[in-house]
């Protein structure tokens, strides 16, 4: 993972740990409290689309899996996708916009 910064024009490795999540295109990235959230797209090597969710705690650099919940606390899949949005509601949560594949 690479840290870009807009002031320096520097590239710097990022060294994380955790569950990496797979190389991927088309995929959504939110700023959740101090998470970086990482949803969906597609992957890089089979071309399928992704339903997974991912979590960087930019203070530790560790990846986390999410698991996704809807609004009642009950466990929720989403459907695979790809080329869609993610809008910090709050601290916690986000919505996210999207079309169907």
């Amino acid at each position: 993972m690479q840290a870009h910064s807009l002031e320096t024009k520097n590239v710097n490795i990022l060294n994380v740990s955790g569950t990496v999540p797979t190389a991927r295109v088309k995929h959504c990235i939110g700023m959740v409290g101090n998470n970086l959230i990482l949803m969906g797209g597609q992957d890089v090597v089979t071309k399928s689309h992704l339903n997974d969710m991912h979590a960087l705690n930019l203070e530790t650099k560790v990846w986390t899996t999410v698991n996704s919940q809807s609004e009642t606390n009950t466990p929720f899949t989403p459907l695979p996708r790809s080329s869609f949005s993610l809008t910090p509601l709050s601290s916690t949560r986000f919505r996210k916009c999207y079309h169907s594949n």
